[in-house]
């Protein structure tokens, strides 16, 4: 994120391989060789954080980096130890399917790993885990200090349901001590408070999880709907009629009137299908609104997950399809791994209808998207 242009990386990279700023006397190929070459060291571990950040209109940097990577043998030979490994960590799921399309056409095929949301029970176990440790003496037999068990338990839930950071239950518990601290602060003099131990604080309860979560979770939406785009604010109202109609019937279009009970189907919550539902039915409310292209689509979808409006989970049907798989030496994978892409994800709205209205205020065409009569 500190870098100017993806072009930077090279230079960056170089500086620290040979010590010297030197942009004059720079040459990728010499860098390539430089990083591939096993008689300086066996192995060079290329690390790139919030890659997202580096990603161009012609991604140039990227493949380039992707491809000196991937000209390895294949790991079947034995144990062979590649002299360049790149991890690129990215908040995108499926970047490497939309914005390097090229590297699946030249048959690069990085390894994708992926990191789902913490559940509620690993919140509450890292939390329990963090709170002992301020006991020297960690006597896990003893509640865990400063909070009670049941409010871990709220904080954890209501973190996992929001947003699955871990980050986002510490702030919670950090700010309920904080709560609590004045409070007590305010009921004992300060040298009774100077006093109080882990044993004898008073404990964060539910009440100031509560109140803390209230504050982090509800206070929020109205800033961040604001500033979306209407594109963006438009794909949410269809979101919501979309979860109005994927729990009720379809009428199957070759039912006829008076020939017996109609056919139904259930709509699956995926982003293709939601993608699909977007396509007809914004046209099927005033045939002047344009819909996005589907990576266009795709990328307001990461806008709102990043920001906390959506959910973006594996369909239940997916969970086991996840195997591990070697990419042979030509570049193909292994037959029996089977790829999820990202148009399988359950898609969900994380904002309640009523805050939505308020941020569409006045926007007649929003308002007509909401309240449109269910696509037939």
């Amino acid at each position: 994120m500190t870098l100017r242009s993806p072009e930077e990386i090279f230079y960056t990279v170089e500086d620290n391989i040979t010590g010297t700023e030197n942009k004059r006397s720079f040459s990728r190929d010499k860098l390539k060789e430089q990083l591939t070459d096993k008689t300086t060291c066996d192995t060079t571990i290329l690390v790139l954080d919030e890659m997202d950040s580096v990603i161009n209109k012609y991604q140039q940097t990227l493949f380039e980096l992707f491809s000196w990577a991937s000209n390895l043998p294949s790991v079947s030979l034995g144990n062979y130890q590649p002299g360049l490994i790149l991890v690129g960590i990215a908040n995108a799921l499926d970047l490497t399917d939309r914005f390097l399309p090229r590297l699946r056409s030249n048959r690069i095929n990085p390894k994708l790993v992926q990191f789902l949301p913490y559940t509620a029970d690993q919140i509450g176990e890292v939390i329990t885990a963090k709170l002992y440790s301020l006991n020297p003496k960690d006597n896990r037999k003893l509640p865990p200090p400063i909070v009670h068990p049941v409010a871990i338990k709220l904080c954890s839930k209501k973190a996992a349901v929001n947003t699955g950071d871990l980050r986002k239950a510490f702030d919670i518990i950090h700010r309920a001590i904080e709560v609590v601290e004045q409070m007590t602060m305010k009921r004992l003099s300060g040298e009774q408070f100077e006093r109080l131990t882990l044993e004898t604080a008073p404990k964060v309860m539910i009440a100031q999880i509560a109140r803390v979560c209230n504050s982090a979770f509800d206070t929020n939406y109205q800033l961040k709907l604001e500033a979306l785009n209407f594109q963006a604010k438009a794909v949410l109202c269809c979101l919501f009629k979309f979860e109005e109609k994927k729990n009720s019937s379809i009428t199957d279009p070759s039912f006829k009137k008076g020939h017996g009970r109609k056919k139904c189907t259930k709509l699956i919550p995926s982003i293709n299908s939601f993608f699909e539902f977007y396509s007809r039915y914004l046209k099927s409310v005033d045939r002047m609104l344009s819909t996005l292209k589907r990576s266009e689509f795709l990328e307001v979808l990461n806008t709102l997950e990043s920001n906390s409006l959506i959910n973006l989970s594996l369909l239940a049907d997916n969970l086991n399809k996840f195997t591990s798989g070697m990419v042979n030496s030509n570049g193909n994978g292994n037959s029996n791994k089977r790829v999820i892409s990202f148009g399988n994800y359950q898609i969900s709205t994380n904002v309640p209808k009523s805050e939505l209205l308020k941020a569409i205020g006045k926007i007649e065409i929003l308002g007509k998207v909401m309240m449109g009569s269910r696509l037939n």
